[in-house]
């Protein structure tokens, strides 16, 4: 009778705890998120008492990644809660939140993976509740991210495909070719200032408002495979070709430590409007098969590698880096009147430069390598200060 006392004692008291912490329970759906529970029969979303979707994710498996298939997977307004805790505490989202009962470990990755047609949608912040952990949303239906936010997230990939795994880790994506499964980033932005690396990998990235990453940042264009080790981007011929393969057509602000834009497949490009790109840690580098257009201004406090390995490169916006930059354009190098400055050595290989009213200026070396050269400016090796 003393047990059965202290048993019912118990539930009481995790009943009126659980009636503080949560606004409701559901095992199965809430607006924003809908578990797939055939994939994933752990996985259930609650909701705090401040209206925070609260998830909680399966229990990791031997190497440390905890899989959760949806059939839909978005964060609204209010934001959610990835729930990664044992034991209760209070998340910066929605306050008071227990611990995740499935647990038995901290996942060291959280994969959220859609399998239905739904894109998703992220309005708002998305936060690891519990030991930090690096957050994989994988949809092969695109996504739409417009004020999306991460907190607590030691790394972020999204990706426009499906996992593969092998023995229980993550190896890659197969990426979906279709065009109508893009990533965009509308006009509230997206905002990973406290994450140390976040790459962004789908067959079409458009860019409609700011972006901003803690240190590394990295937009992959590809349509076959994306190589979740190594980082690498495959893309194969047999898809319909593509004028841009990052399109950033809006004015938009991106800053980070180190950026990256790559584009791999066939005679797909980049297009840069009128904005500013700037790294304050490490390097900028923008790269594809197809034509490089920038019209942003580039900054980097270290070196600037542009690549067009069967293309032009058109530049309109200045171009500014404290150490080195590299200008490699497989045909046309077009500088319309604006200053490519390298505090240090300024590389430019090209068939054709045309330099039109542009200050080309180097610190240090400046080696041209052409087969023709249009000038109508200053080409100079010393650089004069201003302050």
């Amino acid at each position: 009778m003393l047990t059965l006392k202290k048993s019912l004692t118990l539930f009481l008291i995790f009943s009126h705890l659980n009636a503080f912490v949560l606004g409701g329970v559901s095992n199965v759906y809430a607006a924003n998120q809908v578990v797939d529970t055939t994939k994933s029969p752990t996985t259930f979303i609650d909701t705090t008492a401040n209206g925070v979707d609260l998830i909680n994710i399966a229990n990791p498996n031997s190497v440390g990644v905890s899989v959760n298939h949806y059939n839909k997977f978005n964060v609204g307004n209010q934001g959610a809660i990835l729930n990664n805790s044992k034991v209760m505490g209070t998340s910066q989202l929605g306050g008071a939140v227990y611990g995740n009962p499935n647990l038995n470990q901290n996942a060291d990755i959280i994969l959220n993976e859609v399998g239905s047609t739904n894109r998703s949608v992220l309005n708002g912040a998305l936060e690891v509740f519990g030991k930090n952990a690096a957050v994989v949303i994988a949809n092969p239906n695109g996504f739409d991210c417009n004020g999306c936010s991460f907190i607590n997230t030691s790394k972020l990939t999204m990706v426009s495909g499906q996992s593969r795994m092998s023995d229980g880790a993550i190896t890659g994506f197969k990426i979906n070719n279709d065009l109508t499964s893009d990533f965009i980033i509308h006009e509230l932005g997206l905002y990973a200032n406290n994450t140390n690396d976040v790459d962004i990998i789908s067959r079409a990235i458009k860019l409609r408002g700011e972006l901003q990453a803690k240190q590394d940042l990295a937009l992959k264009q590809g349509n076959d495979y994306y190589d979740y080790t190594t980082g690498e981007v495959k893309s194969n011929t047999n898809a319909a070709p593509i004028e841009f393969g990052i399109d950033i057509s809006h004015l938009s602000n991106i800053s980070a430590g180190s950026i990256k834009l790559i584009v791999t497949e066939k005679g797909a490009g980049v297009n840069t409007a009128d904005g500013d790109i700037i790294t304050d840690l490490s390097n900028l580098e923008i790269t594809a098969d197809g034509d490089l257009v920038l019209k942003a201004n580039l900054s980097s406090q270290t070196d600037i590698n542009l690549t067009s390995h069967h293309g032009d490169i058109t530049q309109s916006g200045d171009i500014k880096a404290a150490q080195n930059i590299d200008i490699n354009a497989n045909q046309t190098y077009q500088n319309e009147g604006k200053d490519t400055i390298a505090q240090a050595n300024l590389a430019i290989t090209a068939n054709t430069v045309n330099n039109q009213g542009g200050q080309l200026a180097a610190g240090g070396n400046l080696n041209i390598a052409v087969d023709t050269l249009n000038n109508t400016r200053t080409i100079r090796k010393t650089i004069r200060k201003t302050h």
